[in-house]
C-alpha cells in the first residue's frame, strides 16, 4: 500500500528516550515511538497524487493510515469520487444456494455487501443456476445501491414481488404488483430504496 509521505523531521532539540526507544519532542514522557507535544510544520512536501491511503491523526493524536478504497481518489489535495464510464461486472455463482420446494430461494446472497467479492460490482452475472428458481429477496442492499442481474444460462429466474418469505429489508418491489421473469441472456435492473428498505425494479429484459 502506498501512502503519502507526510514529513521528514530533523531533530535539533533535546530528545528523551524511554526504555523502549521512545522519542519525545516537547515532552519528557513519550507514550509512543515518536511523541510530539506541539505543532508540526511541513515545508516543501512532495505529494504523490497516485495514492491508495492517507495519513491522519485519530482522536488521541496518533497518526494512522486511512484506506481510500476503490471509489475515492485524491486530486490536488481534495478527495473525490472516482469517475467511471463503465459498469464493473461480478459473478454470482448460484451452484450452492438453498432451494426450497417450488424452486423458492430466500434472502439470496450475491456477495454485494461491504468487504465481499461483489461489493463494487454493478452487473452481477448469474451462473450455475440450479434449474428454474424464484427469488424472494436479495441481501446486502443499502440506499442507492444499483445492480443489474444478468442471467447467463437457459434457466428461468423469477423475481417475486414483495414476498414475505424473505426478510423485509431484502424484499423486491417490482412496482407492478406482479413477478418478473428473466431467462437466457435476460437482465433485470434494480436500485435499493433506503426509506422503504426495499429493492425497486427499474427495468428488465426478459
Amino acid at each position: 500500500m502506498k501512502t503519502i509521505q507526510l514529513f521528514s523531521i530533523v531533530l535539533l532539540a533535546t530528545v528523551s528516550f524511554a526504555t523502549q526507544a521512545q522519542v519525545g519532542i516537547g515532552t519528557t514522557q513519550p507514550t509512543k515511538m515518536l511523541d510530539v507535544n506541539g505543532t508540526i510544520m511541513v515545508e516543501s512536501a512532495i505529494i504523490d497524487k497516485n495514492v491508495d491511503a492517507l495519513v491522519a491523526a485519530d482522536e488521541n493524536g496518533v497518526l494512522t493510515t486511512i484506506d481510500l478504497g476503490q471509489n475515492l481518489v485524491l486530486n490536488e489535495g481534495r478527495i473525490s469520487m472516482r469517475s467511471s464510464s463503465y459498469y464493473t461486472m461480478g459473478v454470482g455463482d448460484l451452484k450452492n444456494i438453498v432451494v426450497f420446494p417450488g424452486g423458492i430461494t430466500n434472502n439470496l446472497d450475491l456477495k454485494i455487501g461491504a468487504g465481499q467479492a461483489n461489493e463494487d460490482k454493478i452487473v452481477i452475472k448469474l451462473i450455475n443456476t440450479p434449474g428454474n428458481i424464484k427469488i424472494t429477496g436479495i441481501q446486502g442492499g443499502y440506499d442507492g445501491r444499483h445492480i443489474y442481474l444478468y442471467q447467463d444460462d437457459k434457466s428461468t429466474l423469477t423475481i417475486l414481488n414483495m414476498s414475505n418469505l424473505s426478510l423485509p429489508g431484502n424484499q423486491v418491489d417490482t412496482l407492478t404488483g406482479s413477478s418478473f421473469n428473466i431467462s437466457a441472456r435476460g437482465m433485470i435492473e434494480m436500485v435499493y430504496d433506503g426509506p422503504t428498505s426495499k429493492w425497486v425494479v427499474i427495468s428488465h429484459i426478459e
